[in-house]
């Protein structure tokens, strides 16, 4: 009976071992789908919020009727008209701004305009456009005024179409509000505060205007150059190649920490604002101390008394001779040469027909004409 007990007892003893060792591995099998599922989950959640500030198309498809978000469509509003997201009201950035020098308008108008637009500042505000740089516009502005939650589609109303999204023809009004604004002047800066940071050697400046720009090859301005020891980042470093939807945090992370020092402000420009708003977007979400110079080179570089590097001036002379040479042209002339004379056949022809010689002039006051327009956009622009 023993020897059969103690028998009973070893096998009993080897099966609960058996079981023991089954149970160690059911465990283990569970910690590790724990930890995959829970990286699993990590990257999905780190992939949802990759832009602390951004929403993706997914995420407003899945919020498009929550009463605690105001969506804005920022374009104008022809192109709201046309088709928007399903909710959306329309809220023309260009309408809080002033048209003479595209600088935000005094705060108390912009009050007035948000708050008749029912947009109520304590509720999630989520703006999108067309292009790389209205609706990150319209966050700098918001921000700058206090709202606590701003936030940006990324990818714009493209990335909506792309992704499927469907578009509204169907105008939405919500009830006039008061809107309070709280501005934030660390956020702001003025044309003294950047000629007072020249020498300070805790302010970095970035110029976010093309190469051609900063060079001072490219002039929208009195003046092409650039502010002296300002740093030149692109802003469409920002984007995926040339789309509209932002490049991962975690690389632009790279890009601007190579170049500059978060123990430092950091003062944004480009020509007016505008695309500095994007780069002001993304020093925010990284948690740089960034302001944006509202009224960047259209009026420092039309400003004399204030430094630039690479200063250049448009050739006026060169524009004269262009303009000669155009005239002669449209008088029957061939191109001019090398020594920029043309005399032809034709030329002579309308000498001696007894033109009145008014054609030249005519065709270079157009030509001006085309000059100061194309000026002028590149300014605005």
């Amino acid at each position: 009976m023993k020897a059969e007990s103690g028998g009973k007892f070893v096998v009993e003893s080897n099966a609960k071992g058996t079981r023991g060792q089954a149970n160690k591995k059911l465990l283990w099998l569970f910690v590790l789908l724990t930890v995959c599922l829970s990286i699993a989950w990590a990257s999905i959640a780190v992939g949802a919020s990759a832009h602390p500030l951004a929403v993706s198309v997914a995420d407003l498809k899945k919020n498009l009727n929550s009463s605690d978000i105001i969506i804005v469509d920022v374009r104008k509003a022809d192109a709201y008209k046309e088709g928007h997201v399903p909710g959306a009201i329309n809220v023309d950035v260009n309408t809080l701004q002033s048209k003479s020098n595209a600088i935000l308008k005094p705060v108390s108008k912009v009050e007035e305009i948000l708050g008749s637009n029912g947009i109520d500042g304590s509720k999630e505000l989520v703006f999108y456009g067309e292009g790389r740089e209205i609706a990150y516009l319209a966050f700098w502005m918001l921000d700058y005024l206090g709202a606590p939650n701003v936030r940006v589609l990324d990818g714009g109303i493209e990335a909506w179409k792309d992704d499927g999204g469907k578009l509204s023809t169907e105008e939405k009004k919500l009830p006039a509000t008061m809107f309070k604004a709280n501005p934030d002047p660390s956020r702001y800066a003025t044309m003294q505060q950047v000629q007072a940071s020249l020498n300070d050697p805790n302010v970095q400046i970035v110029d976010v205007r093309t190469p051609d720009e900063y060079s001072g090859e490219d002039i929208r301005s009195l003046r092409g150059g650039h502010i002296p020891g300002a740093i030149n980042i692109p802003y469409e470093s920002n984007f995926q190649g040339e789309s509209t939807l932002l490049k991962p945090l975690d690389e632009l992370d790279k890009l601007y920490a190579s170049k500059l020092d978060k123990n430092k402000t950091i003062i944004v420009h480009c020509q007016t604002g505008t695309r500095s708003a994007n780069t002001y977007y993304i020093l925010r979400e990284l948690g740089y101390k960034v302001r944006n110079y509202d009224a960047s080179w259209i009026q420092w570089g039309s400003n004399l008394s204030l430094p630039v590097q690479n200063e250049t001036f448009y050739n006026f002379a060169k524009l004269n001779k262009s303009l000669k040479d155009l005239g002669e042209f449209a008088a029957g002339g061939a191109a001019p040469g090398k020594a920029g004379k043309a005399t032809t056949a034709a030329q002579e022809n309308a000498k001696a027909s007894g033109g009145s010689g008014a054609g030249p002039y005519i065709v270079a006051l157009i030509a001006l004409v085309v000059a100061i327009a194309a000026l002028v956009r590149k300014t605005s622009s």
